[in-house]
């Protein structure tokens, strides 16, 4: 008989978790065929809220880098590298140490 399978029976003849045919049943009930191809919702990050995207910002412009303003602000520095290349923050400046001359 055809649609009499169980989602359980499908799970074992295909060695899938339960869980994953129980997620992808729900899926296509909600959203049809389409639904498996579309990517889902972008989350917005929590570390980085206004108040210490505001103090991290403070502390680029005044020339701190990365591991003092990671450390000040509580959030990881991957995390400010990543809402610098998405242009939230501004880019660090990088700072040249004098060479000393050689010779002399």
């Amino acid at each position: 008989m055809q649609g009499s399978a169980t989602q359980g029976h499908v799970a074992k003849a295909f060695g899938v978790p339960l869980v994953a045919i129980k997620r992808a049943t729900k899926l296509y009930r909600e959203r049809g065929p389409a639904g498996f191809f579309v990517s889902g919702p972008r989350r917005e990050g929590s570390k980085l809220n206004g108040e210490k995207l505001e103090l991290a910002r403070a502390l680029l412009v005044q020339g701190y880098g990365l591991p003092v303003v990671s450390a000040q602000t509580g959030v990881l520095s991957d995390t400010l590298r990543k809402a610098i290349q998405a242009g939230r923050l501004p880019a660090v400046k990088k700072r040249r140490t004098p060479q000393l001359k050689a010779g002399g």
